[in-house]
């Protein structure tokens, strides 16, 4: 079982690997085929599934909604 905290560390260790791949040459990425797939796993092992993705951004956008209506209720002094 994955808690919320490793979903977290997965999804942030995940975005740093994205960007380090980014900023990778294709000789290096060759070079390093093995420690990549093994770090690539690393993050995949507690990633969030699609269900609780979707389910935390939908609490998102009801958040903001629900801002966004407080906000344009609000007059002016």
């Amino acid at each position: 079982m994955t808690l919320p905290v490793e979903e977290l560390s997965a999804l942030k260790r995940t975005r740093e690997f994205l960007r380090d791949m980014l900023g990778s040459n294709l000789t290096t990425i060759r070079k390093n085929a093995r420690e990549i797939r093994e770090r690539a796993g690393r993050c995949l092992k507690h990633y969030p599934f699609d269900m609780h993705i979707d389910s935390v951004w939908e609490k998102r956008i009801e958040e903001h909604n629900r801002a966004m209506r407080e906000f344009s209720c609000k007059k002016p002094k």
